[in-house]
């Protein structure tokens, strides 16, 4: 593949690169800025087309709106760096690292990436056996775990394919692409099954990193998300370290201080970055603050506003040698 340096670009200008490369998508904001920070590589050969993909910056909405002309060709993500939300089909895979999910390109769809940094490898394919594409299709949206069973040598080869196609013959790339797919489909039948728990430990663990910012957050609606029982995700949490509702506030608050420390929203009122990640109530978030890390948001940010000073003080003073 080409390489291709991270540059800023706003989402018309994303939306038209990513149109370039796959079909007629479109991308929404779902922050407070229009700009991300993004590249990609892509390579094509034949039926086959494969990309990895960087985006930073605010949470944004990829959508495929309407049916297009894509019909037998199957998209697969592997998330390789923060989270991912993929919607089809009235079901929602919640990803993280390792994690992969496939989606039907001629349907509509969304992709959600909430605010950070995140990386994916994506594979277009048009599979020429049918009945591993009829399989396929009937699972669309729904989360292929990487740390289990088969997951880890799946996503190592789809990971894999953007750059080993690039100088290979079609047939062979051809190949590879549907060796990725057998190998998916293999993964729903195989007979290892993770521990249930643990795994909807991760799956709610993904699913509030992915929607930690939004205010209505609560158990119930994860609950909904992932398809259980409000009853039976208190249960499992009973496993772990903290409660759920622990665990959506230390995201939260985790976030929160990183912002206080972001030079870039300097300028931003304590109040508006508690709003921004999911505090609506100011006085409220600079308690909850104070609790969790020993000193006010304030506080916080004058800490490392006088670690940069200092910072700046010493290379100052720095002899050249």
């Amino acid at each position: 593949m080409t390489p291709e340096v991270q540059e800023q670009v706003d989402l018309a200008g994303w939306r038209e690169r990513l149109c370039s490369s796959f079909f007629n998508l479109d991308v929404e904001p779902l922050g407070s800025t229009a700009y991300l920070r993004a590249k990609m590589c892509s390579e094509t050969r034949g039926r086959v087309r494969a990309a990895t993909v960087e985006v930073l910056g605010e949470p944004h909405l990829v959508r495929r709106s309407r049916s297009g002309d894509e019909d037998g060709s199957l998209l697969v993500s592997v998330q390789l760096r923060g989270n991912c939300v993929v919607k089809q089909d009235g079901r929602e895979a919640v990803l993280q690292p390792g994690d992969m999910a496939l989606y039907d390109a001629s349907r509509p769809y969304d992709l959600i990436f909430p605010s950070g940094d995140h990386r994916q490898a994506v594979l277009q394919a048009a599979p020429a056996d049918s009945s591993v594409t009829t399989s396929l299709l009937r699972r669309t949206a729904v989360r292929i775990p990487g740390r289990n069973g088969i997951g880890p040598a799946v996503g190592a080869l789809l990971t894999a394919i953007p750059d080993s196609i690039h100088d290979a013959e079609v047939v062979h790339a051809e190949r590879l692409a549907q060796s990725a797919l057998d190998l998916l489909s293999l993964s729903f039948s195989s007979g290892t099954r993770p521990d249930r728990a643990a795994e909807l430990l991760d799956r709610a663990r993904a699913y509030i990193e992915a929607h930690a910012d939004d205010p209505g957050l609560n158990p119930g609606r994860i609950a909904r998300g992932l398809h259980v029982s409000l009853a039976h995700l208190h249960r499992t949490f009973r496993r772990s370290d903290a409660t759920v509702n622990t665990l959506v506030r230390h995201v939260r608050l985790d976030r929160a201080a990183a912002d206080l420390h972001d030079e870039k929203l300097r300028h931003w009122t304590v109040a508006a970055i508690g709003s921004r990640r999911g505090f609506n109530d100011a006085a409220h978030f600079s308690r909850l603050f104070a609790s969790h890390f020993g000193m006010t948001p304030s506080e916080w940010r004058r800490q490392a506003a006088g670690g940069r000073a200092a910072a700046g003080e010493d290379r100052s003073g720095e002899v050249p040698r």
